[in-house]
């Protein structure tokens, strides 16, 4: 019980004080007298408000700090179960402009609200995240990530990642020197050679990936990258596709041979995110004989589909990954209709390709869809769409986030929890059917490695063929992919 209390019942507000000098503005709801807010204060400042529901619930949750005079620290406390009362975010609140700049984010898992990571961010830019740190599921701090921004503050151009005792774990920088020698230093000569000899072989099974970009310096991808015959580090077009030095992949963004993961999204998520490295990986795992051919940048830009096509129409690309989906046009985006026309004219032009596409993470029926979902939507006999199986400890089923459809999405294969290169170094587990795509890929390569001449739609119907029925409560059964069914097949 607090020592004074004093009601003033026209304005439904009560005054606490204590000898701390701690103070209390208690405000009610005028007609039901439920507590409404809470004001304190420390002399005549404000420390701490909450508001409350009519259902009594705290709806608002702020504490304040003024560590200058025309300063105001701002500390959000989450008012939701089941984060209630654990931090949520900071920011500085300046009064002699009238300015709020974000100074740092918790972040927490929605459904135990354990700590995943904070993110600290430019006092001058909020948009700009120049630290994050990262904690074990025992709330102990793992990792810490600090980001160097462009001078527009647009794009990151470099990341390190250090453990608790400032150790280096992983780095990045895109558009850097592609430099097999520099990547391997560490390894044993022998092994060194051997993958720089695997890379300088032209002639391996090629296949192409189209994404946001990729980190062609992490160990278990650089040696796996292409080596154009027809093409050189020399600054000139060898080729004359009007690409200047596509020796293993192009860069839409900066129009360079060096397909690079790039922009502000490296910094957005718990760990920086390379979704083109991580697919990369899925699809070469553990095959020495398979090339890739990055292609980075921006998949809904008409001209770039156009270039690609050309591409893929004088080089031996095989098969081509593309995880991903065209923003759904809700009806006038004259430009995703012609990103959609673009990618369907590319596949019908390049026959001799199969490409494998996502069917994207919704969880919907995509043939049910108003709006198609594109490339996933198409029907041809060199497009395979493929669907994400769920954790296969837990049996061969679909994946509830998987997009399906009778006719449209053929084949599953796993996606969930899927553990592949991270940008940067190391492995990290994605899960999507982002996954499940270039896991196809990976079948479809190991087909072409035992017989070559095998044409799309043969490796498509031998994929669908020897596929596992399995049963499923809204399409009675779906096709998952079974490699080892598809090389007896073969053999």
């Amino acid at each position: 019980m607090r020592a004074f209390l004093i009601l003033i019942s026209l304005i439904g507000t009560a005054f606490h004080s204590h000898a701390s000098e701690i103070t209390e503005k208690i405000t009610y709801f005028p007609e039901t007298k439920l507590l409404q807010e809470v004001k304190r204060f420390e002399g005549s400042k404000l420390i701490e408000l909450m508001s409350y529901s009519l259902e009594q619930k705290i709806a608002f949750h702020e504490k304040y700090a003024y560590p200058k005079d025309n300063q105001k620290l701002v500390t959000t406390v989450s008012p939701y179960q089941p984060c209630e009362g654990q931090i949520v975010g900071q920011s500085l609140f300046s009064t002699e402009s009238d300015s709020e700049v974000l100074l740092k984010k918790w972040n927490y898992d929605k459904g135990d609200c354990r700590l995943l990571y904070v993110d600290y961010f430019s006092p001058e830019n909020s948009q700009i995240i120049l630290k994050k740190e990262t904690y074990t599921t025992e709330q102990r701090l793992q990792e810490v990530t600090t980001f160097t921004w462009d001078s527009a503050g647009e794009n990151v151009t470099s990341f390190r990642t250090v453990d608790t005792h400032g150790r280096l774990i992983k780095s990045y920088q895109p558009y850097k020197k592609f430099d097999l020698n520099f990547v391997y230093a560490n390894y044993p000569e022998a092994e060194r050679a051997r993958r720089i000899s695997l890379h300088n072989k032209s002639d391996r099974l090629l296949i192409g990936v189209i994404d946001s970009g990729f980190d062609y310096g992490h160990t278990e991808l650089a040696f796996k990258f292409w080596n154009n015959p027809k093409e050189s580090f020399d600054g000139r077009d060898d080729d004359g596709n009007h690409w200047i030095d596509d020796v293993f992949g192009w860069d839409q963004t900066s129009q360079t041979g060096l397909p690079s993961e790039s922009g502000s999204s490296l910094a957005k998520d718990r760990l920086p995110m390379s979704h083109g490295t991580h697919v990369a990986h899925i699809a070469t795992r553990d095959l020495d004989e398979v090339a890739i051919f990055g292609f980075a940048g921006d998949f809904t830009n008409v001209e770039y589909i156009n270039q690609i096509s050309t591409f893929l129409r004088s080089h031996p690309v095989r098969v081509i990954n593309m995880s991903f989906s065209l923003p759904l046009d809700k009806g006038g985006d004259m430009g995703l209709r012609k990103s959609a026309k673009a990618l369907e004219k590319m596949i019908q032009e390049n026959p001799q390709v199969l490409f494998v596409v996502a069917s994207g993470n919704d969880g919907k029926n995509i043939v049910e869809y108003k709006n198609r979902q594109f490339p996933a939507s198409f029907h041809y006999e060199n497009l395979i769409t493929v669907g994400a199986l769920d954790d296969l400890t837990l049996g061969l089923k679909r994946a509830s986030y998987s997009n399906f459809g009778e006719g449209t999405v053929e084949i599953y294969a796993p996606g969930t929890k899927i553990s592949a290169a991270s940008i940067g170094g190391g492995l990290i587990s994605h899960t999507g059917t982002s996954m499940a795509a270039p896991y196809v890929v990976h079948v479809a390569a190991e087909a072409l490695l035992l017989k070559p001449e095998l044409q799309p739609a043969q490796l498509k119907a031998l994929i669908l063929e020897s596929a596992q029925q399995v049963s499923d409560e809204v399409l009675g059964s779906i096709k998952a992919v079974d490699v080892e069914a598809l090389k007896r097949k073969l053999k």
